[in-house]
């Protein structure tokens, strides 16, 4: 069994495994905000002000190919 430390990334599924329209991930630690914003452009300059609102973007690939579709919203 794997443990985590205070410093550890989190990312997990929030909505049932299986065939569905939306999937829900959560992510959570040190960090977090940095790594979404490289993959998620709209949410690459988060600040207090602009937590709690709904972020319409696509997620990117290494090369900023879209990958997905998404809304975020993003909670501190």
């Amino acid at each position: 069994m794997a443990t985590a430390s205070r410093n550890d990334i989190i990312v997990a599924g929030a909505t049932p495994p299986g065939r569905s329209a939306l999937a829900m991930v959560r992510v959570s630690g040190p960090g977090c905000v940095k790594l979404v914003g490289k993959m998620i452009p709209s949410l690459s300059n988060l600040t207090l002000e602009s937590a709690r609102r709904l972020y319409h973007d696509f997620v990117l690939d290494d090369d900023g190919s879209p990958i997905d579709e998404i809304t975020a919203i993003p909670y501190f």
